[in-house]
């Protein structure tokens, strides 16, 4: 796991504030590929605050090992899930993780696969699930939905020279999405079940707003030299909107069956 990908642990109370959950129609879309129940084994990388947890666990009432190697974010997760006996923890990255005894139905990883070792992550998913396993990866995409907001705030990251691409940021978004979907197949040990994309759009304050920007690893003192003048600016924009702004969240799915290597190689 990189560096930013352990970053989160010193964002974890306001990433349990900012950061929305999952639609429920991505767990319908999941049933639709891989039957789970509450007798099934889910392994979960990168389960944080434990957001995505609670939902697998209160949809399909199965037994989760949830990997975590942010100790705080444990403590969190345990508290969001408390009473719920079916969830075990284990504080280490997936890197570090063993387990030598039965596999997995399926492993979820939401808004966490990208961080991982791209040298061992899908090989070692395939290792840990059963032949009908499948690995289930999903995030959150964040964008802004009103036009003439994103114009403006878009105009401060280039007064402050901070992630300005040529590209709009649809673009950006679309090919960060199609590059995760592309990443299964090029695995060549997993084949895509499922790509599917959930838009919705949701409303933040201004100091919501900021509170999401500081769960983005990149929004940090070390890459913007005046950050405190950044988020005044970007405040500012939004309190003449009413002290609002609507956010767009597209959540891609994307879903990988385990391919027989065996006959793969032979045939």
């Amino acid at each position: 796991m990189t560096s930013d990908g352990l970053s989160f642990e010193t964002v974890s109370s306001i990433y349990n504030e900012a950061r929305p959950g999952y639609p429920k129609e991505l767990y319908d879309d999941i049933s639709r590929i891989k039957k789970i129940t509450s007798q099934s084994m889910i392994l979960e990388i990168g389960s944080g605050h434990g957001i995505a947890t609670k939902e697998i666990s209160e949809k399909w009432y199965c037994s989760i090992v949830a990997i975590e190697p942010g100790i705080e974010l444990i403590d969190i997760a345990k508290k969001r899930l408390v009473g719920k006996k079916k969830i075990q923890y284990e504080n280490c990255t997936y890197e570090q993780y063993k387990k030598d005894t039965a596999k997995y139905d399926a492993i979820f990883s939401a808004t966490a696969f990208h961080w991982l070792d791209q040298d061992i992550k899908y090989t070692k998913s395939y290792d840990l699930l059963k032949d009908d396993g499948v690995l289930v990866l999903y995030w959150n995409n964040f964008g802004i939905a009103d036009t003439r907001i994103e114009e403006e705030i878009r105009g401060i990251y280039k007064k402050h020279k901070f992630g300005i691409n040529s590209k709009d940021a649809k673009s950006l978004q679309d090919e960060k999405i199609e590059k995760r979907r592309n990443e299964i197949i090029e695995s060549g040990i997993f084949e895509l079940a499922m790509h599917k994309i959930f838009s919705r759009n949701i409303g933040y304050s201004s100091e919501l707003y900021i509170k999401l920007l500081n769960t983005f690893p990149d929004h940090s003192k070390a890459n913007i030299k005046n950050i405190e003048g950044f988020y005044s600016e970007i405040r500012n924009v939004i309190v003449a909107n009413n002290d609002y702004i609507s956010v767009s969240v597209n959540v891609n799915l994307e879903i990988g069956k385990k391919r027989n290597l065996t006959i793969a190689s032979t045939g």
